[in-house]
């Protein structure tokens, strides 16, 4: 963020600030919570346009489990809050759960970032959610963008924006720009349905998005696509070895 201050007439000394920063959580922090409820695990503080003053922004996870897993593990909640002064702009227990979280509004890990994935120098909050089954999990990717308008938070991750197994999700930083990497199976034709089995090999297929606001529809959009011709078991894995052909093909 840059401000410009004046030195004399027809002067100014424009001084540039970054427009995120992170907190250690050994601060006191200013957003008030229920202590019997939730543990702190990560807390952050970010400047977001235009509020003139930092943000903070805390990761919580329920002290006590509050559902099960697939095979009987406890699993606890988690929430995001996101205050600025005694303002919370942002609960994900109240309103952040969209309809693709059912389920999976579990603690995942104490990942949290605040970073710009837009392209536009402004950054959103990140975080997860997920759920654990009995052979397979996933998590979901929360990306938090400041509305000016509506003066709150809003989750604009794609509801293709998770991992498990089969699925994958990465963001790729090229040439000053981020994009989000989709991985999906790509069964040949020549694979007969009784043999797709869930971690059998195959190969994957690559959805590349980009943040886009063309004709007012800001959104994440398909910017490219890709097909790999390796197998592999899991999506991470097909990620992995497929990262260089991805890149090469943003690359041209």
């Amino acid at each position: 963020m840059c401000r410009a201050f004046p030195i004399g007439i027809g002067f100014a000394l424009m001084i540039c600030v970054p427009v995120w920063t992170q907190t250690a959580n050994s601060r006191e922090s200013t957003i008030r919570y229920d202590h019997s409820r939730w543990k702190l695990i990560k807390r952050m503080s970010g400047s977001f346009d235009p509020l003139p003053e930092t943000t903070e922004v805390l990761l919580l996870k329920s002290l006590k489990p509050t559902g099960t897993g697939g095979v009987g593990q406890p699993m606890n909640d988690v929430e995001l809050l996101i205050g600025y002064g005694k303002v919370i702009l942002y609960d994900y227990t109240k309103e952040g759960v969209k309809p693709n979280d059912n389920g999976t509004r579990f603690y995942s890990d104490d990942y949290l970032e605040i970073r710009s994935v837009t392209n536009d120098g402004f950054p959103e909050v990140l975080f997860h959610s997920g759920f654990e089954g009995a052979s397979n999990s996933i998590t979901i990717e929360h990306i938090l963008f400041y509305d000016k308008l509506g003066a709150s938070f809003v989750d604009i991750a794609l509801s293709s924006f998770y991992n498990s197994g089969t699925h994958g999700f990465r963001w790729l930083n090229l040439a000053g720009r981020t994009f989000a990497a989709i991985a999906d199976r790509n069964w040949p034709a020549t694979v007969a349905l009784k043999d797709r089995c869930h971690y059998c090999p195959s190969p994957f297929q690559y959805g590349v998005y980009q943040w886009n606001t063309e004709k007012g529809n800001a959104a994440f959009k398909m910017f490219r696509r890709f097909f790999g011709k390796e197998s592999y078991q899991e999506a991470y894995q097909a990620l992995s070895g497929d990262w260089t052909l991805i890149q090469s093909g943003l690359s041209h």
